[in-house]
């Protein structure tokens, strides 16, 4: 499977034991009187000066050292060291606060910024505000652990002046109460991308501010996991989702339900298509709860992805290949994959699944169908093994040669759970000091 553009988070460099005095004068030097003006450095290219210090994004001691050494150094030391700001932990959001007083011109490096609370729900409604107006440059902002239930006025006043280049927003473990989720993404006037894990959302019995969005932010990728009904219902029918909708990613916990809210704005879908089914669907359910589900309307869809993968590797969702295949009208589709199991090609509906992939195959030149097999070393099946059993199974598909077959062996990897898309939200540390600053280097 070809890997996402950031396929991992950039190397990190902790501050755990330096005062922001001691942080000041390691990392901004410009003010210290020991920084001098060689004439060899001067000679340099400023182009040179920064393609130096991106090589040395891996090592902050040394892009400290490098700012010490000139005073031409000193911007491409510092923009390479404030790229992207981790904050883990209250304590440390207010040391990085006390560093932005003593070097207010460092604000203009940072263009992604991740709020990492305490490991329990913090509450974050005043300070979070307090910083992002500071930080007039940020383009993705992650948001982990912050309890916004009970927002104030001056609160939501500050938000509509937070994010005026704000594009990408991860949220995670955050909750919301009234109707502050959508006074919050309302006020993000440029959001194009928008990623919740385990947003929840609930009125509360508190009072309904009015939303307006500031300006045209109209999402066009949407990823869901653990989002309560009311995000989604909002999403769905009033959020500035729109008519750009480009890629949706969907992973499921209760199909039927998180589904449905989104069935109604599925049809403004032009991109990309990726549906995961992270857990099993409930033992009651006999049958996958999915007929309101179709693509019927996504008449630009371009690339389908559907990734199933639950504990046992035997969820309901195969069977609902063929129909979610059947429900594709549209003359822009590229690509089809199917990212499976090994153990689940027993349950495929073989004959049906190969009509339909078949029949979009004639219909599309331009057409491909990628299978991603995983799992496959578990039982010490080779691969050759399961690309003959998928062709065996796919006869009309393998007769246009334009059926692709990969295999992976996961078996190292113990979580069954998939990773989540490429995310700045690391996990809180657990060596008993999870309060610290974090300088991560990184495009």
């Amino acid at each position: 499977m070809r890997e996402p553009k950031h396929a991992s988070a950039a190397p990190a460099t902790y501050f755990l034991s330096y005062s922001p005095a001691d942080v000041g004068r390691r990392l901004m030097p410009p003010k210290s009187p020991q920084v001098k003006q060689s004439s060899w450095s001067a000679r340099l290219p400023p182009e040179l000066r920064h393609l130096v210090a991106e090589f040395l994004s891996n090592d902050t001691h040394s892009l400290s050292s490098l700012g010490l050494a000139s005073r031409s150094w000193v911007a491409p030391a510092q923009v390479t060291l404030f790229r992207f700001v981790r904050l883990l932990g209250s304590y440390r959001y207010r040391q990085f606060e006390s560093i932005l007083d003593e070097a207010p011109e460092i604000a203009a490096y940072i263009y992604g910024l991740a709020i990492i609370c305490d490991p329990t729900f913090t509450w974050m409604d005043q300070d979070a505000p307090r910083i992002l107006l500071r930080l007039r440059h940020v383009e993705e902002l992650s948001i982990r652990n912050w309890c916004a239930t009970l927002m104030t006025d001056d609160t939501r006043h500050n938000l509509r002046r937070c994010f005026p280049n704000v594009k990408v927003v991860h949220m995670q473990d955050v909750a919301f109460a009234g109707n502050d989720f959508a006074v919050m993404l309302c006020a993000i006037p440029r959001l194009a991308r928008l990623h919740l894990h385990d947003v929840h959302w609930s009125f509360r019995q508190r009072p309904l501010v009015a939303a307006r969005p500031l300006g045209d932010n109209r999402i066009d990728t949407l990823y869901f996991h653990g989002t309560s009904p009311l995000v989604l219902g909002w999403l769905a029918k009033d959020g500035p989702i729109g008519s750009r909708l480009r890629a949706l990613h969907v992973a499921w916990e209760h199909p039927s339900l998180e589904h449905a809210t989104l069935a109604c704005n599925i049809r403004t879908l032009k991109g990309c298509l990726v549906l995961s089914d992270w857990l099993a669907p409930p033992v009651e359910d006999a049958c996958p709860p999915l007929l309101d589900f179709t693509l019927a309307y996504s008449t630009r869809l371009r690339s389908l992805h559907l990734k199933i993968e639950s504990p046992d590797g035997r969820s309901l969702l195969v069977n609902w290949i063929p129909a979610l295949l059947d429900s594709v009208h549209t003359k822009y589709i590229r690509e089809v994959l199917l990212e499976l199991r090994f153990a689940d090609l027993e349950y495929m509906l073989w004959n049906e699944t190969d009509e339909q992939l078949a029949k979009l195959l004639a219909a599309q030149s331009a057409l491909s169908v990628i299978f991603h097999i995983s799992r496959v070393d578990d039982l010490k099946i080779g691969a050759a093994q399961v690309r003959e059993q998928i062709v065996n199974g796919l006869p009309y598909v393998a007769a246009t040669n334009r059926l692709a077959v990969e295999c992976k062996d996961s078996s190292n990897n113990a979580d069954w759970l998939p990773s989540l898309p490429y995310c700045n939200i690391p996990e809180p540390a657990t060596n008993g000091d999870s309060q610290c600053c974090e300088i991560v280097q990184g495009a």
